[in-house]
């Protein structure tokens, strides 16, 4: 009994189910195999079905910018400069495209349109004990849900059902994987945010000291409450944004010069394998991973060349 609960706990997946109206005690494959986006455009744009996760990140952040821009900058500054306007703008815009690249870009998922005549055979004919002895015996390697081989450095999204080559996290800020072929983005519209942030920080908060000196302490909730409601909002979620932005940019500057994903590395933090060493962090490694990062040319889109043999699948990925 024991040893039938640990090989439905660790081998049997998830999109099996026992058919109820059968007593043969086999277990009958249901194929849930249906990744969560669209493909469109002739695959030039994936978008997910939590897209509505960052067009309500974009909202926000374009709430506050509208906010800085029309009552706090104004107010600062009584002839507002038209240069900080302009720079703001062009930041907000810059942010706005990267949001929508990184969530219609094929972050690098491995198309699983058809199965290979083996594995066919092994899901959809053979006996469970069959299916369980070829996923042993590719454990390192074989998704089971998806039902292929993975190359290296692939992780299945449970979220998204699919598997992503070197996937990063999935972000659900973003509703998108964050792979191998959009990271150089999401590492782009962090260091955006960041100095987004800290420009509408410091500013706000010079305004709002500014007005407390300029008034009475009788006068200072009149001034947040009445006067500049909107203007105190952003300070306090600028604050509030603040540790959170520049934890996530520090992090992945850490991640750059590790060669590691955040997957990876909070698997690695909580369980320390001897297999597995953290290289050591220094600026001038970080800086010559920061270079390769944008340098490196982006791989094709598995989705748009289609279903493809494991060698070749491969072969595209290293090269």
């Amino acid at each position: 009994m024991n040893l039938y609960l640990k090989l439905k706990k660790y081998c049997i997946p998830k999109c099996w189910n026992r058919n109820v109206d059968d007593d043969s005690g086999f277990i009958i494959p249901k194929l849930k195999r249906a990744p969560k986006y669209w493909v469109l455009f002739d695959k030039r744009i994936i978008v997910t079905h939590y897209y509505k996760n960052a067009l309500f990140t974009i909202f926000v952040v374009s709430l506050f910018i509208g906010i800085f821009q029309c009552e706090t900058l104004p107010a600062y500054y009584n002839d507002s400069p038209s240069l900080l306007k302009i720079v703001m703008w062009i930041l907000y815009g810059f942010f706005v495209y990267l949001i929508l690249r990184i969530i219609t870009t094929d972050p690098g998922i491995i198309p699983k349109d058809k199965f290979s005549d083996s594995l066919r055979r092994i899901v959809t004919e053979d006996s469970l004990l069959m299916s369980i002895a070829t996923y042993n015996k590719n454990s390192q390697n074989y998704c089971s849900v998806c039902h292929h081989n993975m190359p290296q450095k692939t992780i299945h999204c449970k979220r998204c059902n699919c598997c992503v080559v070197e996937l990063d996290h999935h972000c659900k800020i973003l509703g998108v994987c964050i792979g191998r072929r959009n990271y150089y983005l999401f590492v782009m519209m962090l260091f955006v945010l960041a100095i987004l942030n800290f420009i509408s920080m410091f500013i706000s908060g010079s305004f709002i000291l500014k007005e407390f000196n300029m008034s009475e302490r009788s006068e200072w909730i009149n001034i947040i409450t009445i006067k500049y409601p909107f203007s105190m909002a952003l300070i306090l979620t600028n604050m509030l944004a603040f540790l959170p932005i520049l934890y996530m940019n520090i992090l992945h500057c850490q991640l750059i010069s590790y060669e590691m994903g955040t997957y990876n590395y909070f698997i690695y933090s909580l369980e320390p394998s001897s297999e597995t060493r953290l290289k050591k962090w220094t600026f001038v490694r970080m800086l010559r991973n920061y270079v390769k990062l944008f340098k490196r040319p982006t791989p094709p889109s598995l989705l748009r060349i289609g279903y493809i043999s494991d060698d070749k699948l491969s072969s595209i990925i290293k090269n």
